[in-house]
Parts: C-alpha cells; structure tokens; sequence
C-alpha cells in the first residue's frame, strides 16, 4: 500500500512539473521579446528551458524515490531479519510456540 502511494505521489508530482513546463515555454514566447532578452535564441529557439527544467524535475524526483524505497527496504529487512531470529530461538528450544506467536505479533505491530 505505501508504495502504490508513492508512485501515486510521483506521477502527480512529474505531471505537475510536465504541466509547469509547458506552461513556460508556451508563454515564455510572449514574456521575453528578442529586443528585452538578448539571449532567448540561445537555448535551442527557447525549447531548452522547458526541457532543461523537466529533465532536473525527473531527476530530483528519481532521486527522492530512490531515496524513500532505500529506506522502506531497510525496514522490511529488519522484521525479516528479526523473524528470521525468533524461528531460530524456536528451533533450538528457547522459546515455545505461544511466546513465538506473541514475539511474532509485537514484531508485526510495529511495522
């Protein structure tokens, strides 16, 4: 469930800079004349800044991703490990079948 939010949250964010984007480049053609804006040929006839800008809005938002999912994995690698730990103490005999299922269930809880 989080991760089907957060890819959710992703699209609407890249959409809202796909929109933004288009939105200055529509307009950018009757913001900056040739005679205020010396440079506006420069970019790519004004393609490069709508571009420029979507490319560094993927960028940042692939990054954040990456960075939330590294997290979320951590956690889930933490319960697998700590589940892993509790079959083992109930293998060798240190711990019953009831004191596993409740280990179990705080285990779950706080994830």
């Amino acid at each position: 469930m989080r991760k089907q939010k957060g890819v959710i949250l992703l699209g609407i964010i890249l959409g809202f800079i796909i929109i933004a984007s288009l939105v200055m480049w529509y307009g950018s053609t009757r913001w900056f004349n040739q005679n205020d804006y010396p440079y506006y040929n420069h970019m790519i006839g004004g393609w490069g800044m709508p571009f420029g800008m979507i490319a560094m809005g993927i960028f940042w938002i692939v990054i954040i991703y990456f960075l939330f999912n590294g997290l979320n994995y951590r956690e889930e690698y933490h319960m697998e490990k700590a589940v892993e730990a509790l079959k083992t103490r109930l293998a060798k005999g240190e711990i019953t079948i009831d004191e596993y299922e409740a280990l179990l269930e705080k285990i779950k809880e706080k994830s």
